[in-house]
């Protein structure tokens, strides 16, 4: 994969379209339970796009919940750990970078 010459990433990146959840920590201002599509994955982090606008800071621990397709019902929601490396109010898009 071709990186573009402002592409700041380090990681090649996969496109990827899973529904998660997430709710930020306690003492934060988004206290609501938020729902969002990884749009893509690399080797150091992936790039969420949610439902309604959510204000994030940089650096910002979040678990993220990678919920299972309808076929693997039952099963427990994947827990992805992170800390929030970038947002974008006009895409609605955050950057999680892995812990």
């Amino acid at each position: 994969m071709l990186k573009k010459k402002s592409d700041r990433r380090q990681f090649e990146r996969r496109s990827i379209n899973r529904v998660v959840s997430f709710q930020c920590p306690g003492g934060s201002t988004c206290v609501d339970w938020h729902l969002g599509r990884i749009q893509d994955v690399g080797s150091g982090g992936l790039r969420i796009k949610v439902q309604r606008s959510v204000t994030l800071n940089r650096g910002q621990s979040l678990v993220i919940l990678c919920l299972q397709e309808i076929e693997d019902a039952g099963q427990e929601p994947v827990r992805i750990l992170g800390r929030v490396a970038w947002q974008n109010a006009d895409t609605q898009c955050f950057g999680l970078q892995f812990r």
